[in-house]
């Protein structure tokens, strides 16, 4: 593995697949971290703010059998080496035990064989004041204060458990749906100019969401979910 942390960067996953083809010669499974990420950017081009206490990083990854399931699997995983103290959001989002958002993946893929993949958590103490959010943010541990190793030690820790930890796909989906906080509830998946209202079931065999709109189940495949009830 290769480990590459810097004290401050403007993008993690930006700096990555710039230098892809270089890395990739000297070793498969690379990872980048850093203290203070200024220009991340999260899913359909939003910024991802970085307050204190936020771990971000990138590593590369091969993909799941079925693409459509690999960021859906490390939101799984994600869940599992933070023991209980997350739910996950469709597609992409990192929930915690108060149903605020503390986390985003993003998945990019670079070829059939390789995955970019960009992680931010706001893992502890976070002043939601000090930015301005169209909903609301909170994070892992309120109380936790991160150490300066840690900013390194935790990325490298992740990144191992998700390496040794890979999910088969019907684990993936069972799993996933175990960790969502909005089944059952009434939401609104809104993709461009379309939008869609009904009640979350469950993801489907790809990872689609799957939403009963007037007694009769449609499949969703992409778009951004806001919880209505």
């Amino acid at each position: 593995m290769k480990h590459i942390h810097h004290s401050s960067i403007d993008s993690t996953s930006l700096f990555l697949k710039n230098n892809f083809n270089k890395f990739i010669a000297e070793d498969q499974q690379i990872l980048v971290s850093t203290d203070k990420q200024t220009n991340g950017r999260g899913r359909s081009g939003h910024t991802w703010e970085h307050p204190l206490n936020c771990l971000t990083f990138s590593f590369t990854l091969k993909p799941c059998p079925i693409l459509t399931l690999s960021s859906l699997e490390l939101g799984v995983l994600l869940a599992q080496f933070l023991k209980g103290k997350l739910y996950l959001k469709w597609p992409n989002d990192i929930i915690n035990l108060e149903y605020k958002k503390c986390g985003g993946i993003l998945c990019q893929v670079i070829d059939k064989e390789h995955l970019v993949i960009g992680i931010g958590i706001n893992a502890g103490k976070f002043l939601s004041t000090d930015y301005q959010f169209d909903y609301p943010i909170g994070s892992v541990d309120s109380d936790l204060v991160l150490e300066k190793e840690e900013y390194k030690n935790l990325p490298l820790a992740i990144y191992q458990y998700i390496l040794d930890n890979r999910l088969r796909p019907l684990d993936i989906i069972k799993s996933w749906n175990t960790y969502c906080f909005h089944a059952d509830k009434k939401v609104k998946i809104v993709d461009g100019n379309t939008s869609h209202e009904g009640i979350f079931k469950r993801i489907d065999k790809n990872g689609a969401a799957i939403l009963e709109i007037n007694g009769e189940d449609k499949v969703i495949m992409c778009g951004s979910l806001f919880v209505i009830s």
